[in-house]
């Protein structure tokens, strides 16, 4: 299988939420009760950070770096079907996508600001941009061919802020990062 196209555990859609909470009662111990395997493209729920191989912690922040960063773009409604019958005299409310993305952009302002102007550029260009390991090293130093040290090196990087961002949002217990190791950046561009 291809590096972005993984086996990932969602909850079983064919069973009801009480059928899962039954059978987590009958076997507390199994992580998988409920659970069924989905072959899932990565590229489409985290982007650029696909190719980083992260911990499911750091997918998940970087999944809803994604998220936000979708939900909170200006103008970003969602598509609305102006032809569908309105069910029980209603339509479609424009406001509530305004509303939405408030909250989307109160949540990205501070993680913005939790990340740090710098460090939120670098994980937008990976996350958003698509940005590939090689190409970051290459952005943020300027190195024409970076070497496998170099780029290992970047990774890291990358992976640390995911986690320091899966901290921020308590997908993660795992204490704070003491300092992110941050390679030089390029400042005659």
């Amino acid at each position: 299988m291809s590096g972005d196209i993984q086996i990932r555990m969602v909850q079983d859609p064919s069973i009801s939420d009480a059928q899962f909470w039954h059978d987590r009662e009958q076997r507390p111990d199994d992580p998988y009760v409920g659970m069924v395997g989905v072959a899932m493209n990565l590229k489409t729920v985290v982007g650029g950070f696909a190719r980083y191989s992260g911990d499911e912690h750091q997918i998940m922040a970087a999944a809803k770096f994604k998220r936000l960063h979708e939900l909170s773009q200006i103008g970003g409604a969602r598509a609305c079907d102006m032809e569908r019958e309105p069910v029980d005299g209603g339509g479609t409310n424009p406001e509530a996508t305004f509303e939405i993305g408030a909250d989307a952009r109160k949540q990205f302002v501070a993680m913005q600001a939790h990340l740090g102007k710098e460090m939120f550029k670098r994980f937008e260009r990976v996350v958003i941009g698509g940005v590939g390991p090689t190409a970051y090293v290459r952005m943020i130093t300027g190195l024409h061919k970076p070497n496998t040290a170099q780029v290992a090196k970047g990774k890291r990087e990358v992976r640390r802020i995911a986690n320091n961002l899966a901290v921020f949002w308590g997908l993660s217990t795992r204490p704070k990062p003491v300092g992110i190791n941050r390679m030089p950046v390029d400042r005659s561009a």
